[in-house]
């Protein structure tokens, strides 16, 4: 396994990463991995990885640029709360963003900023 706070390695012209039913990564870990990243990433999967959002957004301000495509499908930790902070602080490049077999309801984005550059919005089976 990969040891996500081990400060020898770096991925600065990483473009992607996919963690697909990374569902032991707590929300520690997360931040360290984005802390290895560099501002070339530009495809975040987090399919069904059960990780939650909270803090990520101020925190990975401080790492990177986001990415172009944000995956959340099936992580049923992401609240609706935790969207509308994330759009609201990182929200800038992001262009798609995929929500299916979530359990977001989009009942607190009223005061996501209408600059937003979302070319699409997958909510399916949500």
């Amino acid at each position: 396994m990969l040891d996500f706070n081990n400060t020898s390695w770096r991925l600065p012209e990483l473009e992607s990463i996919c963690m697909h039913f990374c569902s032991d990564v707590t929300n520690k870990e997360l931040l360290a991995l984005v802390s290895k990243l560099g501002p070339k990433l530009r495809h975040f999967d987090m399919q069904e990885a059960e990780v939650s959002l909270e803090n990520f957004p101020e925190q990975c301000l401080k790492f990177l640029v986001m990415p172009e495509a944000l995956d959340l499908s099936f992580n049923h930790d992401v609240q609706d709360s935790d969207i509308s902070v994330f759009l609201d602080k990182c929200g800038a490049r992001l262009k798609v963003l995929t929500l299916s077999g979530t359990q977001i309801r989009g009942e607190s984005w009223s005061g996501i900023d209408s600059s937003l550059m979302l070319a699409d919005l997958n909510l399916s089976s949500c």
